[in-house]
């Protein structure tokens, strides 16, 4: 089966796709649409949150929802890590059944969602999330790998259905963690401050990227050394550092919601956005 992602071409360097060539002009920016659905406008992405020194979560965000009546999606994690069976959580519209089951033998975690009023137009459908909890059973310093694909989707709306009854799901995504590596959001040059140096940053990489940065791409940028992205940022530990909406696009929105920050710090009023400057886990997603 092909697996197909939506993407628009930008002119300058921007965000969420894989690229290993460094100064490129012309780039997809729209790898949000993490997705083996074809002809759908589904979008979706993955982040993580720190829970312990050995524990994180790992949610799976819909960013965009087009009229989903049900779907299935799969999350296989390596052998280094446990899945906590009684600590997962989701947030849904009202109308719907959600049920998660992990597989042992396969290392797998497959979660069914049912919409029974997707036409509707709740804002709660745009911003379904989906959590579940894992324990590292062994090295606390090693990087994890954890890979999530969708396995079913039907939207009536938009006349499309996917299915893969194989007993091994599609990988859209691969998601790379560093537990035991944690970086402050917001924080761009990792001085476990955040503050004006750090809005700085984010405005000059929206400069660099005529406002419009893909998370994956940069992390991409970041890996190689040769880089200009990685010479001009060598203290940035990941992109989602400055994703602060976790859409896997750095942009305005991002921009704007730290300098509410900073001013709001600055002024001892209460912060509107209470999770800047919290920790996560170093987090990293690679399109499959």
């Amino acid at each position: 089966m092909k697996k197909i992602l939506t993407k628009a071409v930008a002119t300058l360097v921007s965000a969420v796709t894989l690229s290993s060539m460094a100064g490129v002009t012309a780039i997809p920016t729209s790898a949000i649409d993490i997705t083996t659905v074809d002809n759908s406008a589904f979008q979706y992405t993955v982040t993580t949150n720190k829970v312990s020194e050995n524990k994180f979560q790992v949610d799976f965000r819909v960013l965009k929802n087009p009229g989903i009546r049900n779907f299935y999606f799969a999350i296989q994690h390596d052998a280094d890590v446990l899945h906590d069976n009684n600590k997962w959580s989701y947030e849904a519209p009202s109308n719907s059944m959600v049920q998660a089951y992990w597989e042992e033998t396969t290392n797998r975690l497959y979660c069914f969602f049912v919409d029974f009023s997707p036409e509707s137009n709740d804002i709660s459908r745009e911003n379904m999330t989906f959590t579940f909890e894992y324990e590292v059973k062994g090295n606390t310093t090693a990087e994890h790998i954890f890979k999530v694909g969708v396995v079913e989707y039907n939207s009536p709306i938009e006349n499309v259905v996917f299915s893969n009854d194989t007993d091994n799901p599609p990988t859209d995504a691969n998601v790379f963690i560093s537990p035991s590596v944690n970086v402050r959001l917001g924080d761009i040059d990792n001085d476990n401050h955040v503050d004006a140096i750090d809005l700085f940053y984010v405005e000059r990489m929206l400069a660099d990227s005529n406002g419009h940065l893909s998370a994956t791409y940069l992390d991409q940028q970041l890996k190689n050394r040769n880089s200009t992205w990685s010479k001009d940022y060598p203290f940035l530990k990941c992109a989602a550092v400055a994703d602060i909406d976790h859409n896997t696009v750095i942009e305005k929105a991002d921009s704007d919601s730290l300098g509410k920050y900073i001013a709001e710090k600055g002024a001892g009023a209460a912060l509107t956005n209470k999770e800047i400057n919290t920790l996560f886990p170093v987090t990293v997603v690679y399109e499959n």
